[in-house]
């Protein structure tokens, strides 16, 4: 009977969440001097079967929420 034993290198597995993430992170730039600035943000849910028209504000910088639920983002 042959034996095969397969190894594997954890490592790059490890990294591979990089592959997975979404880039969610608003960052608002004043467009003079280039410098960070707060901004509001009105984030549209899209519609499920239990909730309907959902709305946040939020203010950025900030995460926006996962992007398979967002219908669309308003300055």
């Amino acid at each position: 009977m042959n034996f095969v034993l397969f190894r594997y290198h954890l490592q790059a597995f490890r990294h591979l969440y990089v592959l997975a993430a979404e880039p969610r992170l608003i960052l608002p730039r004043d467009v003079d001097c280039l410098r960070c600035d707060y901004t509001s943000l009105r984030v549209v849910y899209l519609d499920t079967p239990w909730y309907k028209n959902q709305q946040v504000l939020l203010k950025a910088p900030c995460l926006l929420p996962e992007l398979h639920l967002v219908k669309e983002v308003r300055l």
